[in-house]
Formats: C-alpha cells, structure tokens, sequence
C-alpha cells in the first residue's frame, strides 16, 4: 500500500525533525567526551597522586571511604601524625600510568549511565589540606582497581598489590577505632564526618 504524497511528505518532516532533536541533544554530550578523550590521550603517561612534591607538606589530614565496611556515613578522617606519614609514603609518590582504555569506558558511561546496581566494594583515600580541600583521591573499586583521577583523566596505579593492602589496612583500622572515646584534649585517632566537620 502506498501511502499519499502528502502523508509521506508529514512522516518524512517528523523523523527529520526527531533526527534533528537528537542530534542538537546529543552534540553537546559526545563533543565534551570527545575532548575529553583528546585531553586523556596528551596528559603525561605516567604520574603521582600528589601533583607537586611541596603539596606534600600541605597534607593535613587524610579520609578513607569505603563501601560497604564504613557504614552509613562511608568516610573516616584522620590527622594523625602517624597514619598521615605513613598514607604519604605509600601513596604520595606512587607512580600511576595513564589509562586510555578504562577513561573511554568511564566516559560513555557518563554519557549513557548503567543501571544502578547494589553490592560491590569501593573504597578510596584523600588528602586534604588545612582547609579540608582535597590534594588527591586515589580510589579503589572491585572493577578497576586502584586508579587515580586527575583533570578529568584516568591513571591506574603501577603496584596495585601494594597500595591495596595499605588502603585496606586503613579502613579496616578506621572501622575498628572510629567509636573510641576522645583524648583529654578532645583529638581523636579517627573521626566521623561530621563531628570532623564539627571540630
């Protein structure tokens, strides 16, 4: 059956004018991953969490998150002289190799997000400065790894073996001393997030 000119001639400006929506949609999206890409591909090959050496001594304070060991509230903060020292000489000059393959996929997700799902284990590691502004966050999921964002790019970590064992050293100490009384001067080993931000 053939349809009328006429009729033909409305069906044909409704998928242009759907092709047209999506691709006015769709343009901004995939330009941004498209230059995003771009930057991935030129960032330098191989990195450490802490951009500049000096940001080291700026280190004030270091959080570990972790899903699902930290509970409800996901986070614990330290300041620690101890801990903090010992978080910087494991993480702070970790070498870290771009990782083109696993920013495209992180990237399309962004663009088209999977499905939420549930489970999994998730853990990562912060500097903060004086401030409680973030220097660095090296993360960790069952998935990827430990890998590290910077300016929108992705690294993963040279000695994942290593580096795995001390971040989860951290939460599980982070869990099991985070509900000890405070010290005569109030100062705590692990804080809440919000008695941190409350201090």
């Amino acid at each position: 059956m053939t349809l009328p000119r006429r009729t033909r001639m409305a069906v044909t400006a409704v998928v242009a004018a759907a092709v047209i929506a999506l691709a006015v949609w769709c343009l901004p999206a995939v330009g941004a991953c498209c230059a995003q890409l771009v930057r991935q591909a030129s960032a330098p090959a191989r990195v450490t969490p802490l951009e500049d050496v000096a940001d080291a001594d700026h280190v004030a304070a270091v959080e570990v998150s972790n899903y699902p060991m930290l509970g409800a509230e996901g986070s614990r903060v330290t300041e620690n002289p101890a801990i903090v020292s010992e978080a910087l000489g494991a993480f702070g000059s970790a070498s870290f190799s771009r990782w083109d393959g696993e920013a495209a996929r992180l990237l399309l997700e962004g663009l088209f997000p999977p499905p939420t799902m549930t489970g999994g284990y998730f853990s990562s590691l912060v500097f903060l400065d004086g401030s409680d502004e973030p220097l660095a966050t090296v993360s960790y999921d069952s998935d990827q790894g430990i890998y590290l964002r910077r300016n929108g790019c992705i690294y993963v970590a040279d000695d994942q073996q290593a580096l795995q064992g001390l971040l989860d050293d951290l939460v599980v100490r982070a869990r099991e001393r985070s509900d000890e009384p405070p010290a005569a001067d109030g100062s705590r080993t692990w804080w809440y997030p919000d008695d941190w931000e409350g201090r």
